[in-house]
């Protein structure tokens, strides 16, 4: 349609369109572990609705081989692409985004270089969202957080505030959850009074500095590779490091066969003590917020499966 469109981006792994978590779907139902439930609410409230699919960057060849997928060969590559060639068509004057973990990233890399993202994204959600704006320009970060709530695992009641996770992060508050894949689920409500009303969340001041975008063509920001690869590697520092990592992006895409022991957190991956939560793991250690705690959700007197259930 030609008022709103809503754009739909899990996280890393092998979770395909359309999926938050494998192990919810297994275990639980639909409602909690797929996008049914955002799809539907969405459509019944006048968006169009765009389901990315950015881990299946590779496809078999007529030979048997894996072959990338041109220019949608990383989850990155794929999210560029899809703004450029569909939302960029679409006719919607403002466009939503609600993005799961490694989905974070997946905007940060469209704030960086994608036009048609900077020009029609109105507001973001995030569910536990593992990006990072270090390395970002001063007009990109700005450009995030000016529209930008990130819904992270916690005990507190949901939309509680909370402190940001790094120096000058987006807007952050409780999912009222403190298990990872459970996240989008918990928020669906808040994430549509959001995006029905952004001052629910975000500050109704203007910023004391406001970015100047009547220079996005001339800023740095079309040729983000460097950055994104320091912003990987801040994210490394933080999480304990093992041998044999990789790294999402242009020349490593993410996929099934792709094993990965460092930040980046994998569906319904086997559990790691990184700092970032994985998907499909055990409850990572509580942050540094745990201390304030006061409230359990009811999701967490639910047993996490043993890896032979699944």
């Amino acid at each position: 349609n030609d008022a709103k469109l809503m754009v739909l981006i899990h996280g890393s792994g092998v979770v395909r369109a359309g999926q938050w978590a494998r192990r919810l779907i297994i275990n639980d139902n639909l409602n909690c572990g797929t996008q049914i439930p955002y799809i539907k609410r969405a459509m019944l409230e006048g968006y169009a609705v765009l389901v990315l699919n950015t881990n299946n960057g590779h496809v078999i060849d007529s030979r048997g081989r894996r072959a990338p997928v041109p220019q949608n060969s990383s989850p990155e590559a794929h999210g560029v692409y899809a703004f450029e060639h569909f939302v960029k068509n679409s006719p919607a004057r403002d466009v939503y985004i609600v993005a799961h973990s490694y989905g974070g990233c997946v905007v940060t890399e469209l704030a960086r270089r994608s036009a048609t993202a900077r020009q029609r994204v109105t507001q973001i959600a995030f569910t536990d969202s593992v990006h990072s704006l270090y390395g970002c320009d001063d007009v990109t970060a700005s450009w995030m957080r000016e529209r930008t709530v990130n819904w992270v695992s916690s005990s507190l009641d949901r939309d509680s505030s909370l402190s940001k996770r790094g120096r000058g992060d987006v807007t952050t508050v409780s999912a009222g959850v403190s298990v990872h894949e459970w996240t989008s689920h918990s928020a669906f409500d808040s994430v549509f009074t959001f995006f029905a009303d952004s001052t629910t969340f975000l500050p109704t001041e203007a910023p004391a500095k406001l970015a100047d975008y009547s220079s996005w063509e001339n800023s740095p920001i079309g040729v983000p590779r460097a950055s994104e690869d320091e912003l990987h590697d801040e994210v490394r520092e933080s999480a304990s490091t093992e041998e044999g990592t990789s790294v999402v992006n242009e020349s490593t895409p993410m996929d099934e066969s792709t094993t990965t022991t460092d930040s980046m957190p994998m569906e319904d991956s086997a559990p790691t003590e990184d700092t970032i939560p994985l998907e499909e793991s055990e409850p990572s250690p509580a942050d540094d917020r745990a201390a304030t705690q006061t409230a359990a959700p009811a999701h967490e007197s639910r047993a996490s499966p043993r890896a032979e259930d699944l």
